[in-house]
C-alpha cells in the first residue's frame, strides 16, 4: 500500500466529513427544534446518503453508516469525533479488502 494512496484517502475523508457536516448541521439544528436528536441525525443521514447517490447507487447503506458518525461528532462535541470514526471505519474496510486480495491473489 503506497503511502501517498493513504495520505490523500485521509485528506478526501477530512474533505467529506467537513462536506457532510455542511449539509448535516443546519439540518439537525432546525429540526431538533421540532424533533428528537435521534430523528434529526435520521433524516439528516438521509441526505448525506443522497450526496453519496452518484457514485454508490445506495442511500439507505450510506444514510445507516452515517448516524454513528453524527453520534461521534455528538459525543465528542466536535467534528474530531466524526473524522477519527470515519477515518477508522474506512481503513477498516480498506484493510479487510487488502487482506481479501493478498489471499485470494495467485502466489507467482
Amino acid at each position: 500500500m503506497n503511502v501517498v494512496l493513504l495520505l490523500t484517502t485521509l485528506i478526501a475523508l477530512v474533505g467529506e466529513e467537513l462536506a457532510t457536516a455542511v449539509v448535516t448541521f443546519p439540518i439537525v439544528h432546525y429540526l431538533t427544534k421540532k424533533v428528537s436528536l435521534n430523528q434529526a441525525f435520521l433524516i439528516s443521514s438521509i441526505f448525506s446518503g443522497m450526496i453519496h447517490l452518484p457514485t454508490h447507487q445506495c442511500i439507505v447503506v450510506i444514510e445507516l453508516t452515517r448516524i454513528p458518525f453524527n453520534y461521534a461528532w455528538k459525543s465528542d462535541d466536535s467534528l474530531r469525533g466524526g473524522f477519527y470514526a470515519h477515518i477508522i471505519y474506512d481503513y477498516f474496510i480498506f484493510l479487510i479488502v487488502i487482506i481479501s486480495v493478498i489471499l485470494i491473489a495467485p502466489v507467482s
